[in-house]
């Protein structure tokens, strides 16, 4: 009787121990994860007070839903200055199957291809309106 007190009491002492061990462990890592998203808002906090640069232009494209480009313009003309150029709106209401999804899609993808290759284009601030799928 007495060896099994006497392991139930190292068993006991070594719970104890691998508890604290836990607790301690945890310090760390809220501390990193802290340090993380502090990271994450001043990074956020930057992009809100970033200002475009030269060669900095507008693509709107709204699909399935009114009203993407009235509210894009008006999001320019109060964040911006209107100093933003919108280079492409793409615009189509409905509802759409797959298959004319993926069109638009690809026709998408080929209208900023274009914009890419007449270079000159250094930022591309992206206004979407619409359903993912």
């Amino acid at each position: 009787m007495a060896q099994f007190l006497a392991w139930l009491i190292h068993l006991g002492r070594s719970l104890d121990w691998l508890l604290n061990l836990i607790g301690l462990l945890g310090y760390p890592v809220a501390i990193c994860l802290w340090l993380r998203e502090r990271a994450r808002y001043q990074r956020l906090r930057r992009l809100i007070a970033c200002k475009p640069a030269e060669g900095a232009v507008a693509v709107i494209i709204g699909i399935g839903v009114p009203a993407v480009k009235a509210d894009a313009e008006k999001l320019i003309d109060e964040e911006f200055k209107s100093s933003l150029p919108v280079v492409l709106t793409y615009e189509k209401q409905g509802f759409f199957s797959r298959e004319q999804l993926l069109d638009i899609i690809r026709e998408v993808r080929d209208r900023v291809r274009e914009l890419m290759m007449a270079g000159g284009i250094r930022e591309v601030h992206l206004f979407y309106g619409g359903l993912l799928v």
